[in-house]
């Protein structure tokens, strides 16, 4: 599998090039980048965010917490490598229809009878949400006659099944066994959650980014007030990845700041991060899908190429472009552009993955371009590449 590539080292790790397009970075002139994973680490911030938001919700309904912190790094993990969980609510939402079927019997019995209850139907979603709380708060803690390793080990199944349909690749497990007795709670559970949906419309998505956001910069970004979390927001356990040397760097190989960024999360936050670095980038290649409705979110998300033809149409023009990401729906869509605009050449990063060996070989087997450790690695491997020309 690896007969194809050109195997190096950077700082001690491990490079891969894809023999075929070794002729075109000597023509690279522009380099688009993701946000999340590839700018900024986000483990202890949009991860920890996923494993809280669960969290929550489990303590709300049953009384219980998850056992650790780190539990559900596989299972994250691998819905986020099947190319269709670009979007952390989309993982929360999966977690927690998955997670209902094995939550005590009388739990599952009274939600669906509170959910189905006209008292529910009636009421606000924020009115709904304390109906459920308050029908709950005599009745907890629950007991689970199940250990947290086989909860897991199930979550981990469903989640291998998980492909770039996204949460349709989850739905239709429950939907299209109809008879299953897990139907009634996952259609009690979706209920509940409203989702999809945005943080007006689904109590998924507004626990979700009020645990993440700080509250001042939750108003700022969705102008109301958090109702669900008041605390320090898990953005600020975010840590910035790229330098300003490297962008630098960067700009000297290629002949120019010609950098852009396509990201599915919003530009506050991502500005609240990256602070003044984000000037080094162009203006019109910026683009953050979170900031988007609804309707154009699910046009424009990755694996959709739109986002990135537009960012490239917003750079001084280029001969190649490297678009740099660290998922596999990075790649996709990367491949996507290509079909509409062969100018692009991908790179995968895989620094802040928790299971490198398997994110690489995964990278491999998508025939990704260019395979890096870190962001700061490119500058070493464009003048390694330069040098070995001459």
């Amino acid at each position: 599998m690896n007969d194809n590539y050109l195997k190096t080292s950077i700082n001690g790790q491990y490079a891969y090039v894809r023999l075929a397009i070794l002729g075109k970075l000597e023509k690279i002139g522009a380099i688009i980048f993701d946000c999340d994973g590839v700018l900024i680490d986000i483990r202890r911030s949009y991860n920890h965010t996923i494993v809280k938001t669960v969290d929550y919700f489990l303590n709300t309904l049953i009384g219980i917490n998850l056992p650790s912190d780190d539990i559900l790094n596989k299972t994250i993990y691998l819905y986020k490598r099947s190319g269709g969980f670009n979007n952390d609510w989309d993982i929360v939402y999966s977690i927690l229809l998955t997670i209902s079927p094995m939550l005590p019997k009388v739990f599952q019995k009274k939600f669906i009878e509170l959910i189905n209850s006209k008292e529910f139907t009636g009421r606000t979603l924020h009115n709904r949400f304390h109906y459920i709380k308050t029908a709950f708060e005599d009745m907890k803690p629950f007991t689970l006659n199940i250990k947290w390793s086989k909860i897991i080990n199930n979550l981990n199944v469903y989640a291998e099944k998980a492909d770039t349909m996204g949460i349709n690749s989850i739905d239709k497990e429950f939907i299209i066994k109809p008879e299953s007795e897990n139907l009634s709670i996952y259609v009690a559970m979706k209920c509940f959650l409203c989702y999809p949906g945005n943080v007006k419309k689904s109590l998924l998505s507004r626990v979700f980014d009020e645990i993440f956001y700080e509250p001042n910069l939750f108003q700022k970004q969705h102008k109301v007030r958090p109702k669900y979390y008041i605390g320090k927001g898990l953005v600020e356990m975010e840590k910035k990845i790229i330098t300003l040397k490297t962008l630098t760097d960067l700009s000297k190989i290629i002949g120019a700041h010609n950098f852009g960024i396509v990201s599915g999360r919003d530009f506050l936050s991502a500005s609240h991060t990256l602070g003044k670095i984000l000037n080094e980038y162009k203006e019109e290649a910026l683009f953050f899908l979170q900031d988007y409705d609804a309707d154009t979110f699910e046009k424009f998300k990755k694996p959709s190429p739109l986002l990135l033809l537009k960012s490239a149409h917003g750079l001084n023009p280029f001969k190649y472009a490297i678009y740099v990401g660290d998922s596999i729906e990075d790649i996709l869509m990367v491949e996507k552009a290509n079909e509409i605009d062969p100018r692009f050449i991908s790179l995968g990063l895989y620094s802040t993955s928790d299971f490198k060996e398997e994110f690489i070989l995964h990278l491999l087997e998508m025939k990704t371009d260019i395979i890096l450790p870190s962001v700061n690695d490119i500058p070493n491997l464009l003048s390694m590449i330069k040098e070995e020309k001459k």
